[in-house]
C-alpha cells in the first residue's frame, strides 16, 4: 500500500484514493486548509492525525500517538516536494509506538 502527496495540491492518496482530512478533524481540527509536510506546523498535524487515524482505527490511539509522529515522520519529509512512503512504515511505527504504551500501562 503507498501513500502519496501530491506538493502543488497538498493532496494525500492512499493506493491512489485521497485521504479526506474530515475524518481527523472531528477528533482535533488543526488545519482547516488541508494537509501540509515538511514543517513542525498545522498541517503536518492535520496529516499526522488523518494516517494514524486511519492506519490505528482507533480515535484513542490516534489522539495518543499523532503528535510524535509527526515529530519523527511528517515533518521529515522535503517540504516543497511530493512524496511517496509505503503505508508498511506507519503500520510498523504505530505497532511499536503502542506496544510501549501498553508496557508502561499508559492503554
Amino acid at each position: 500500500m503507498k501513500i502519496r502527496g501530491k506538493h502543488k495540491t497538498r493532496e494525500v492518496f492512499i493506493d491512489g484514493l485521497l485521504l479526506d482530512p474530515a475524518d481527523s478533524r472531528k477528533i482535533y481540527n488543526h488545519s482547516p486548509d488541508g494537509f501540509s509536510w515538511g514543517s513542525p506546523g498545522s498541517g503536518c498535524s492535520q496529516l499526522a492525525l488523518a494516517l494514524i487515524l486511519r492506519f490505528a482505527g482507533s480515535a484513542r490511539i490516534a489522539n495518543r500517538l499523532y503528535h510524535d509522529f509527526k515529530i519523527e515522520i511528517i515533518q521529515h519529509i522535503p517540504v516543497d516536494s511530493d512524496f511517496e512512503m509505503d503505508a508498511g512504515l506507519i503500520i510498523e511505527w504505530i505497532a511499536e509506538k503502542r506496544l510501549a504504551l501498553e508496557k508502561a500501562g499508559e492503554i
